[in-house]
């Protein structure tokens, strides 16, 4: 994780310095040299892609799906976030765009954001695939097997992810299998069911309901989380679960700090928008032995005010995020509240990333020239796997195909 505090005071052109931002001639706002960028491919709404966006020139447009704008916004209303998209041009799965000289095509992929795409960039008889962050362990595998299907052959150069390099011994199951794990989990919890998972991670929030279904519980979601679904469902047309009368097992609650935070911002229409399937904390401090409750670090206070009506006797907290979040002070925090409560700790998680058969299948299918690490702490890896194919580039060296 990026803690950017330490740089926020800074001027652009000292975070280019300080290597914080890359040194692309043209590409901000500062520069207003001739040097033309003709645009810029964001693959999907995860912050470690777009949350520097705010520093780009005004002019160059943004290439990205209508749902990943939603999200991006969604983002900037309900959290600190400040990062938002000027110019832009929507994409679609397999329909090509031209962007100056460069003929692009993007492919929806597999991943644990909604909305996350590939591109093929063609210009001059060359060809680049940049695989954006992908798996085919999540719901939409269909998705990246017409990617292999479709995407050219023997490209010039593959820009393939690694993010699974050298967490060998982490199990990835599919979204299925983790389906009926947390099953079982739930099955066989007496008391309340709290989930810390990504408000974005779609896959993992139809798990979820998937599993309160097989259970007939009760899952209860925070109003920005019930905003996301609603919003991308009618954006995408995606059958997502949206709190309704067609989904009578889902609930909304309205978070203190959450709530307060945005009706300062005016939002009132988001927190009442799912006023009908509404749950106090006095209902879910009554019903809590059936209910599933998603929370993160900063509902402590508001599952305090839920204990104090009905003290919580028992439960099962489910952490699916990445392990490597385990140790963040925010998330010690919520881990040391359910200790102090008598809950039961259960880190039950799939990764949103290839694994390495993934990868492998992914190289032998498309049979690229050239093989670039990216988004990897281990790049030297890659020879292992792929041999002499793999070009590694370090930070700001240009590669000539």
């Amino acid at each position: 994780r990026f803690d950017f505090r330490k740089y926020k005071g800074l001027p652009g052109p000292e975070l280019v310095r300080e290597g914080v931002l890359p040194d692309v001639e043209g590409l901000y706002a500062w520069d207003q040299s001739d040097s033309k960028v003709d645009g810029l491919l964001l693959s999907h709404a995860h912050q470690d892609h777009y949350g520097l966006i705010e520093y780009l020139r005004d002019d160059i447009c943004v290439f990205l799906g209508k749902p990943t704008h939603r999200l991006i916004d969604l983002t900037r209303i309900f959290t600190p976030v400040e990062a938002s998209v000027g110019k832009h041009r929507y994409v679609k799965s397999g329909k090509a765009v031209r962007c100056g000289r460069f003929r692009i095509t993007p492919f929806q992929m597999d991943h644990a954001a909604f909305d996350a795409f590939a591109f093929t960039i063609e210009s001059r008889g060359k060809t680049l695939i940049y695989t954006g962050d992908f798996r085919e362990h999540g719901r939409k595998k269909g998705v990246f097997d017409y990617f292999l299907a479709t995407a050219p052959r023997q490209a010039d150069a593959l820009l393939i992810k690694g993010s699974m390099l050298g967490r060998n011994k982490e199990t990835t199951l599919t979204e299925s299998e983790l389906e009926r794990v947390i099953t079982d989990c739930v099955r066989n919890t007496s008391g309340i069911v709290l989930t810390c998972v990504s408000a974005q991670n779609i896959d993992r929030l139809v798990t979820l309901y998937r599993s309160c279904i097989r259970t007939n519980r009760l899952f209860c979601i925070d109003f920005y989380t019930a905003n996301i679904l609603a919003d991308l469902r009618k954006i995408s047309g995606a059958q997502l679960p949206v709190p309704g009368k067609d989904y009578p097992l889902m609930r909304v609650y309205n978070p203190g700090r959450l709530r307060n935070r945005t009706a300062s911002q005016g939002n009132i229409k988001l927190i009442r928008r799912f006023s009908r399937c509404q749950m106090t904390r006095t209902a879910m401090a009554q019903e809590q032995d059936r209910i599933m409750m998603l929370v993160r670090s900063s509902t402590i206070s508001d599952l305090n005010t839920m204990h104090g009506k009905s003290p919580i006797r028992r439960g099962t907290l489910i952490y699916s995020l990445w392990d490597g979040y385990l140790s963040e002070p925010s998330t010690q925090d919520l881990i040391e509240w359910t200790e102090q409560h008598g809950l039961r700790f259960e880190h039950l998680h799939t990764s949103g990333h290839a694994h390495i058969g993934t990868l492998k299948k992914t190289v032998r299918r498309l049979n690229p020239k050239r093989i670039v690490p990216i988004h990897t702490f281990h790049p030297e890896r890659y020879r292992e796997l792929y041999g002499d194919r793999v070009t590694q580039v370090d930070d700001n060296e240009v590669l000539a195909l």
